[in-house]
């Protein structure tokens, strides 16, 4: 009895968890700020720092969808919206100016137009980059809101099946301990891939610019970017998988067939059919 109240203890404990890490997950989706940046014109001509401390600056944060920002020409400070929006392959951060509306049809002829000129400026042996053109995989991107997703699938599937490990008796071994071990773990490569994907599209497409392309090229605006606290919510997640595995083989649950377990007592209570 002391080792399932001792086994029944671990259970709860990586309830708990996998609740704080699928709360993570959910959190993280929910929050703009994933990356975010501050900059100002490498070319400061016309910007005279006596008439504003912010002019020829800008900043901002933006998440998986949406995001928010201001930038200051010299003529003072312009706060701004940012959604995501994808066609033809491509993705980018579709801005306008707060008190305008984000057209869809809008966003997808700008991306049409900056992603031919990108594949002209291409095609023609420039040295050029999707993340200069605020450009970004419509695939990678898709890739990683399903990784994500499925993590906060398997977190779920986790709790059900370890709180029914505690009340009930599981005869199956999938619903057992091997199944404990398994959800664990299908969350933990799910939530490792999504973490992996996004860090990679950060360091390609965010570390050197986030800004739209009239911005970055015309305007001459370079920024500083860095991921923010959503996108270590996922992290923090991830690290909530590892634990439970860890909790797992601590608890003294070895993956064993359930069902023999249950077969032995029943002969030991004289249940047996002729």
């Amino acid at each position: 009895m002391a080792g399932d109240s001792h086994k029944k203890t671990f259970l709860i404990l990586t309830v708990f968890i996998s609740i704080i890490a699928v709360g993570l997950t959910v959190a993280a989706f929910s929050t703009d700020n994933w990356v975010t940046f501050t900059g100002s014109k490498s070319n400061n001509t016309g910007c005279d720092k006596n008439i504003s401390d912010d002019a020829c600056t800008t900043y901002g944060s933006f998440g998986l969808f949406r995001g928010d920002n201001g930038i200051n020409y010299y003529f003072g400070m312009r706060l701004r919206i940012s959604q995501v929006i994808c066609t033809d392959g491509w993705c980018t951060y579709y801005t306008v100016r707060t008190e305008e509306t984000l057209d869809t049809e809008a966003g997808k002829d700008y991306i049409k137009n900056i992603s031919s000129i990108y594949t002209e400026t291409k095609d023609s042996g420039e040295n050029v980059h999707e993340w200069e053109y605020g450009l970004f995989g419509f695939g990678y991107w898709v890739s990683i809101l399903v990784m994500l997703s499925l993590g906060i699938v398997w977190g779920l599937v986790t709790i059900s099946f370890t709180v029914f490990n505690i009340f009930g008796k599981p005869i199956e071994t999938i619903t057992g301990p091997l199944g404990l071990y398994l959800w664990n773990l299908l969350g933990l490569i799910f939530m490792s891939i999504g973490v992996i994907l996004f860090a990679v599209l950060f360091q390609t497409n965010f570390a050197e610019n986030v800004l739209p392309q009239n911005d970055y090229k015309y305007h001459t605006f370079r920024t500083e970017s860095s991921l923010d606290y959503s996108f270590y919510f996922t992290v923090g997640s991830l690290v909530g998988f590892l634990l439970n595995l860890v909790l797992l083989m601590f608890s003294g649950y070895s993956v064993r067939c359930a069902c023999t377990q249950e077969a032995n007592k029943a002969i030991d209570n004289g249940i047996i059919l002729y």
